[in-house]
């Protein structure tokens, strides 16, 4: 069950990191690895209950993607994914929802913060 998770979260960084291409400039852009090291290290920061939470809606995420695609989300192919992402996003449960906004914006805020990129892709100082 671990590895399922570790694949999963692995999957869900690389599909956000895919939406938010960075400016190469200064500083290139942080590799997958880093980003999901950070993703990691926040949601094992959780308190031990909100964690295990987050653990569950993230195992639940990967393995409906299954009704979609016939394999679960991080076995999919690109596009696939992308739309089992987008179903997340926009779903009328709000948990769904609220788990793609805790993601995206782990990931986010690493990619954005880890290089000194601003929002509007200027070299921030």
């Amino acid at each position: 069950m671990r590895r399922f998770l570790q694949n999963t979260v692995s999957a869900i960084c690389y599909e956000i990191a895919l939406q938010h291409e960075l400016p190469r400039g200064a500083g290139s852009q942080p590799s997958l690895g880093e980003v999901e090291r950070f993703v990691y290290g926040q949601l094992a920061r959780m308190p031990r209950l909100l964690g295990i939470g987050v653990a569950g809606a993230t195992a639940v995420f990967g393995v409906t993607a299954w009704w979609h695609g016939m394999h679960v989300f991080h076995r999919q192919q690109a596009r696939l994914r992308a739309l089992h992402w987008m179903r997340w996003k926009c779903s009328s449960l709000g948990p769904c929802r609220d788990l793609v906004r805790l993601y995206e914006s782990l990931v986010v805020l690493f990619l954005y913060s880890s290089r000194g990129w601003d929002a509007s892709g200027d070299a921030g100082l």
